[in-house]
């Protein structure tokens, strides 16, 4: 009896050990973007993941780690959607332009995936990615962060905005510092999208639409890194087809309607998240102003004899 007792325990345990690795495994580094065009201390350098499994997979906890020594971590609840992508970067400079190696471990410390080393010395869109998703050859050529490498792996949907024709909807999410917090910005989107940044010190986001269809929509979720009113650019100019909005996960979403060339789109707000708002920080204010009061006065009470 204890004989079969062990072999049944031994059987769960060999099967839950391989459905936990062969379920890690599914999340590989996709793509790294080491030295992209522009600013450093602008453009931050990123890292795609890419869940290549039929099932959503949270990554909450699994950290992203750099040869220069530098390490995001995800925050709790990050569900990466079958084939879907998620864009991790951090702090400016966070990666080294020579001799880059990336590590993906899970949130046991466990190594799920290592990419390199990298080289990368040209402030250009070129990154190194891999041939087709989750294939196991890199090139070094332009930029496809955020969506597939080589081979359509979005979901096609039809309808009165598709024009008659069938449009894909790209869902992306992109882990960007703020306040150093990583945080996520959720992005759908009927466009190829590029140069996304955010830019915390101008509480900015920033990224560029190349739509191939006579309409372009997309919506972002900002609740994460900006407070509201939201101004809306595009290409420079305020924009006129968009609307701001709560859906039903209580996310504040800004929607975007565009030609299919290309534009510049900009989105800027009130604060960073969770920046304090000017009330708050002078009823903190005030609060210290009292207790620094009475600190004062304790000290001049005259000592009991």
């Amino acid at each position: 009896m204890r004989l079969v007792y062990a072999s049944v325990i031994g059987i769960i345990t060999f099967l839950l050990i391989h459905q936990t690795a062969y379920g890690q495994s599914s999340v590989i580094i996709n793509e790294v973007e080491l030295n992209p065009y522009g600013n450093d201390d602008e453009q931050a350098e990123q890292v795609e993941l890419y869940n290549s499994s039929e099932d959503p997979i949270n990554v909450g906890g699994w950290t992203v780690s750099s040869t220069a020594g530098k390490t995001s971590t995800m925050p709790d609840r990050i569900i990466i959607p079958s084939r879907g992508f998620l864009i991790v970067d951090s702090d400016s400079q966070w990666l080294e332009n020579a001799g880059e190696t990336i590590v993906l471990r899970d949130n046991s410390g466990n190594t799920i995936d290592t990419a390199g080393p990298f080289d990368d010395n040209n402030n250009d869109n070129l990154s190194w990615q891999r041939v087709f998703d989750g294939s196991s050859e890199w090139k070094f050529r332009p930029a496809t962060l955020g969506y597939t490498n080589g081979k359509d792996q979005s979901t096609e949907v039809s309808g009165p905005d598709a024009g008659g024709s069938v449009q894909e909807i790209k869902n992306i999410s992109f882990m960007v510092a703020a306040n150093n917090v990583l945080a996520e910005v959720k992005l759908s989107t009927t466009s190829n999208i590029s140069y996304f940044q955010f830019v915390e010190s101008e509480k900015r986001i920033f990224f560029r639409t190349d739509g191939s269809y006579p309409s372009t929509h997309t919506e972002i979720a900002v609740q994460n890194v900006l407070e509201g009113p939201y101004t809306v650019l595009v290409d420079g100019a305020p924009a006129r087809n968009f609307k701001v909005f709560d859906n039903s996960l209580g996310e504040k979403i800004i929607s975007i309607d565009t030609d299919s060339e290309t534009h510049d789109i900009a989105i800027i707000g009130t604060n960073v998240v969770p920046e304090f708002p000017l009330g708050i920080m002078g009823a903190l204010a005030a609060i210290i102003g009292v207790i620094i009061v009475i600190q004062r006065f304790q000290c001049k009470s005259p000592v009991p004899v």
